[in-house]
């Protein structure tokens, strides 16, 4: 069975967004240009992604995308 591509988006998504958690401390200020650097991505990116995270209260979990 071929990968639909939201399936595929909503997999690289998750697993940025798990990168982002791994890297960032509680109580500890980032800016986005530190953690574009990090995982590579544009600082319009992480903003979205920072966006998603912070809707769901900071806290990644699988799946909820």
């Amino acid at each position: 069975m071929a990968i639909k591509i939201g399936d595929k988006k909503s997999a690289i998504t998750e697993e940025r967004l798990r990168q982002i958690t791994e890297y960032m401390d509680i109580g500890t200020e980032y800016r986005t240009d530190d953690i574009s650097a990090l995982i590579g991505l544009k600082a319009s990116r992480v903003r979205e992604l920072l966006k998603i995270l912070e809707a769901w209260g900071g806290t990644f979990v699988p799946s909820q995308l």
